[in-house]
Parts: C-alpha cells; sequence; structure tokens
C-alpha cells in the first residue's frame, strides 16, 4: 500500500533501532501472535505478558495475527494527551517540541497547540518519539501476511487477558470539526487499509 501522507520522519530512537517495524510479537501463554502499535494499549498488553516473543522470520503468511485497531481521531486524541496535557507520559516531549519552535506550551490553550502540531507533524524528529505519530498500517506487515483478527480497545482486556489499562490522563479534549477533518485527511490510509480488509473478509 503506497503512504499517501509520508510527511512523518524517520525514528531513529533507542527503540526503533533495537526493533523496528513493523514488530510482530508471539505471547506464549495466550498462543496467539500481535502486530505492537504505539497507542493501542501496548503498555497493557506489555504489562500482562512479560514472557513474549520476537518473530522475525516471516515464512508464514496464514498465520492469524491480532491487530489492535483504534479510530485514527481518538488515537490522535490519546497522543495529544500523551505528549501535550500536564502528567502525560511523554508531557516533557511535547514542551521541548513545542519550544524548539519558539512556542511556550503554558501559554497555549489545547484547541492551539492541536492546531500547531497538525500544521507542524514534519518537524517531529527522533529527538520527540515521532514514531508515535505515525499511522497504523507503518506498524502492520501486511505484505507477508493477510489472515488479520482486529481488537478494539475495549475488548483488550479480554482478549489479552488482562485486568490493567493504561490510560491516559483523564481530561476531555473535543476537536473542532476542521481538526477532524485533517486528522481523517493525515491518516486516511489508516481507514482505507482497515475498510478495505473489512470488505474483502465479507466477501
Amino acid at each position: 500500500m503506497e503512504n499517501k501522507k509520508n510527511i512523518f520522519s524517520e525514528c531513529r530512537c533507542g527503540y526503533c533501532l533495537r526493533w523496528g517495524w513493523p514488530l510482530l510479537r508471539h505471547i506464549k501463554k495466550l498462543k496467539l501472535n500481535w502486530f505492537e502499535i504505539p497507542k493501542n494499549g501496548t503498555v497493557s498488553i506489555k504489562w500482562a505478558n512479560r514472557n513474549r516473543g520476537h518473530i522475525k522470520n516471516r515464512t508464514k503468511p496464514d498465520t492469524k495475527i491480532l491487530i489492535v485497531w483504534r479510530d485514527p481521531v481518538d488515537r490522535f486524541k490519546s497522543i495529544i494527551k500523551h505528549y501535550f496535557v500536564e502528567k502525560g507520559g511523554r508531557y516533557q516531549f511535547g514542551v521541548d517540541f513545542l519550544s524548539r519552535l519558539d512556542k511556550d506550551i503554558t501559554s497555549m490553550s489545547i484547541e492551539q497547540i492541536v492546531d500547531f502540531v497538525l500544521d507542524n507533524l514534519d518537524k517531529l524528529s527522533t529527538k520527540d518519539e515521532v514514531h508515535h505519530f505515525y499511522p497504523q498500517v507503518r506498524f502492520i506487515d501486511y505484505e507477508h501476511y493477510h489472515n488479520f483478527e482486529f481488537v478494539d480497545m475495549k475488548d483488550i482486556t479480554k482478549r489479552f487477558q488482562t485486568n490493567f489499562l493504561n490510560k491516559s490522563k483523564a481530561i476531555d479534549i473535543n476537536f473542532t470539526d476542521k481538526q477532524i477533518s485533517k486528522i481523517k485527511e493525515i491518516y486516511s490510509e489508516d481507514y482505507e487499509f482497515y475498510n478495505n480488509y473489512v470488505k474483502e473478509s465479507h466477501e
């Protein structure tokens, strides 16, 4: 699938260099395989399944792969909370990113922050661990696999047998219609991939 919105720089943070993407995990006790996608319940899943493997040899295309899927608008909202809301897991990353572009996070409303981030996604770099902002399809090896089972975020605790669900800071963010349209455009390849797969799986 062609990347229509290749606006993100390459992330060369320690995690990306160590593991690389797409990252296919095997959870032995559950006898399942799963593509790790940042901001899609990954922390919760790994916390509950610490005895997990890394599948490097992609030789079994019919293997069922679980994909925790998240609506891109909801996922982007989680990223904003993670980076740009105080006490978010990567709040200092967000502060530093804005500062490098001569912006003071304390003087901006959340709406202003979202607008600015959407207009400057191409400025995100390894310093910001930009891979968190990548479209979900970047983390799925759809060239070697095709047998996918989509798992909704709300079903993680049941499907991955965990009572822990890591959540972003409990603050409500309401995107404007313009922001939602822009997010959908930026992450259009995610919608295309999901819609095409669902359509094909029902034909």
